[in-house]
C-alpha cells in the first residue's frame, strides 16, 4: 500500500489527476481528496475522503453499499 501511496504523491506534486480504483477505504480515504462509491456498477454516493474516516465515516460507507 505504502508504494502507491507514493506513486500517487509523486504524481499529485506534478499536478496530475489521479484515479485510484479500490475496495480498501483506508487507501481511498489516505490517497484522494474526494472519494465516489460505487455499488453494482453504480454510483450510490460521493463526498470528500475526509467524511469517510473514523466510525463515523465507516458507518456512512456501510450504509451506502448495503
Amino acid at each position: 500500500m505504502e508504494a502507491t501511496l507514493e506513486v500517487v504523491r509523486q504524481a499529485r506534486a506534478t499536478g496530475t489527476a489521479v484515479l485510484v480504483s479500490t475496495h480498501l477505504l483506508h487507501l481511498a480515504v489516505e490517497a484522494c481528496e474526494e472519494a465516489v462509491v460505487l455499488k453494482g456498477g453504480r454510483v450510490v454516493g460521493a463526498a470528500p475522503a475526509s467524511e469517510l474516516t473514523g466510525e463515523a465515516g465507516r458507518d456512512r460507507y456501510r450504509s451506502l453499499i448495503s
